[in-house]
């Protein structure tokens, strides 16, 4: 068997180039072998809306030891929320308007989308890559045929939008509008959780954002989802008990919601601030959980293949974090071709550093960020571009 990518060849477990052949372990995947060609990069956000307010920048992560800074003058003064599909990033910024940005060339240069009048007195706070789509919304989304702030998808990269509404509303009401705890989707789905609506997680099918189905709110202990994670076979998400501080839980759905399970608490989270991605780059999926202590200034990150048992403190990888100064959140997670990448940030958001694991998550390096940063601010979001 033969295949080609990016000018090299995989020939019967030998990877060739040129003239040159380096036999590989015939025990990896194809999925596997291509990975090791992979041109996949990750791009980290910053936002540096407590300091200067002008980050206006983006880093590129082509490997551990090159980083590459871009700026642009013209576009998205601090980014709140990215996504990258087909080499485009869509990116909302702080501002309160229903403005977003796009950039087709990396993100030297910048067009803004201004999304149909009437919502201007609330910014975009989520976008996400679902597949070869990408959606936008606002921090409250409308529900069926009431409310003002429905959400917008685009399936040609950010060429047209479509509106679409949730389908289950406040529980108060039943009409207006629902507050996003959490949003999350992969190619085929999209999830939504609001402690506003009668069922706390709804989700539906990409190809029919008109037919919604709400989660069962029975199984677990605490239903305010505070992150949300789109996974191959459902979701995963943290949650507390109506704003209650006192305990974090690691809910999961393994039959697209159709029930959800209670994988346990966080050991060392008692405000629910951390965060959750999942991912499967070489066709294994994992999920990432990353824990800030900001007790004891220490970042901890989860990986696991599963969520059937309870995380504990003995299976996360520990970092020293305290180069910040009082460790406040590890707002950006990514699992990609590259590795796993998570940004950590202080208490004020003026501070960033950048974890990097090539093994899996079994160790972590602190990426040296300040060669090409030296402002304030943090990388609140990471993405992966082809």
């Amino acid at each position: 068997m033969v295949r080609q990518s990016f000018g090299i060849v995989v020939l019967f477990g030998f990877l060739c180039s040129g003239s040159s052949c380096l036999k590989l372990d015939t025990g990896l995947d194809l999925p596997s072998l291509l990975s090791l060609v992979s041109s996949r990069t990750a791009i980290a956000f910053f936002n540096d809306a407590s300091g200067d307010g002008q980050a206006r920048s983006l880093l590129r992560i082509n490997s551990s030891d090159n980083l590459e800074r871009i700026d642009w003058t013209a576009g998205p003064a601090q980014i709140r929320d990215a996504a990258i599909v087909n080499g485009v990033i869509v990116a909302a910024d702080t501002s309160n308007s229903d403005d977003f940005w796009i950039s087709r060339d990396g993100g030297r240069n910048w067009s803004s989308v201004d999304l149909p009048s009437g919502n201007e007195s609330q910014g975009i706070f989520y976008v996400l890559e679902c597949g070869n789509a990408v959606v936008v919304t606002q921090a409250n989304i409308a529900y069926d045929g009431t409310g003002s702030r429905p959400g917008y998808i685009s399936r040609d990269n950010g060429a047209t939008w479509t509106e679409f509404r949730a389908g289950i509303g406040p529980s108060s009401t039943g009409t207006g509008d629902i507050g996003v705890r959490g949003i999350a989707c992969n190619a085929d789905n999209i999830y939504i959780a609001s402690s506003g609506a009668t069922n706390r997680i709804q989700y539906a099918s990409l190809s029919n954002l008109s037919s919604w189905t709400g989660a069962p709110n029975a199984g677990v202990s605490y239903l305010d989802y505070t992150d949300l994670t789109a996974t191959s076979t459902g979701f995963a998400g943290l949650a507390q008990d109506d704003g209650n501080a006192a305990q974090c839980g690691l809910n999961y759905s393994t039959n697209g919601g159709a029930s959800v399970t209670e994988s346990g608490f966080m050991p060392n989270l008692a405000a629910c601030n951390g965060g959750l991605r999942s991912g499967s780059p070489n066709g294994n999926e994992r999920i990432i959980i990353a824990e800030p202590d900001t007790l004891s200034d220490v970042c901890r990150v989860y990986t696991k293949s599963s969520l059937a048992s309870a995380p504990t403190t003995p299976e996360a990888f520990s970092y020293d974090c305290s180069d910040v100064v009082n460790l406040g959140d590890m707002p950006g997670i990514l699992y990609g071709f590259q590795g796993i990448f998570v940004s950590y940030v202080d208490a004020s958001r003026t501070a960033t550093g950048l974890l990097y694991s090539s093994d899996g998550g079994q160790s972590f390096q602190k990426l040296n960020i300040g060669t090409v940063w030296s402002d304030s601010g943090y990388i609140i979001d990471i993405e992966e571009s082809p």
